[in-house]
């Protein structure tokens, strides 16, 4: 796991993550999480509701091609038709040759060579009203203001849940 979705993880159950490092000797890290009390019993059972479907095509764009494929499975699993990649520059190219193949980008924030951000402008500038759903783990660069301010429909912090990504899809697609 990369530092950014160690350190969403270890947020979400209110723990802590303390760094000690020296040269030569190396880098430490503590993850520090609270003790759980006794469950007051089993677990309340939560009513899920469908996840929201589509026939549209999302081009994906996730440079762990393990984080890829899953998110190629969800999205077809859910009806869509997706285009998936691991490069950053890829996608561009292939959005640079048929624009108007897709309706929708999702892209991971941090990648080699150039960032979901870089991505998403070069992206916009080719076609301004594409909708984008940017994916990232704990990450100074972007936060959701900044997404909004570049166009980026949503932001979404890994790790991400089925539910959430197909709202956050879902969503971002029927406002364009």
């Amino acid at each position: 796991l990369g530092l950014g979705i160690v350190h969403s993880i270890v947020k979400v159950f209110h723990g802590d993550i303390t760094v000690y490092s020296e040269q030569v000797i190396g880098t430490t890290f503590n993850i520090f999480l609270p003790v759980i009390k006794e469950t007051a019993g089993p677990p309340a059972v939560e009513k899920t509701l469908p996840l929201p479907r589509g026939d549209e095509r999302i081009l994906v764009v996730d440079d762990d091609k393990v984080l890829m494929k899953v998110y190629k499975e969800i999205f077809e699993n859910l009806g869509y038709k997706v285009t998936a990649v691991s490069s950053s520059i890829d996608a561009l190219d292939k959005f640079q040759k048929a624009p108007d193949d897709f309706d929708l980008l999702v892209t991971d924030m941090t990648m080699p060579k150039m960032t979901g951000i870089e991505l998403s402008k070069n992206i916009l500038l080719i076609r301004k009203n594409i909708p984008i759903v940017l994916l990232t783990g704990f990450n100074k660069q972007i936060n959701e203001k900044k997404a909004k301010e570049i166009g980026i429909h949503d932001l979404i912090m890994k790790p991400v849940h089925t539910n959430e990504l197909a709202g956050a899809v879902r969503s971002a697609l029927d406002d364009r």
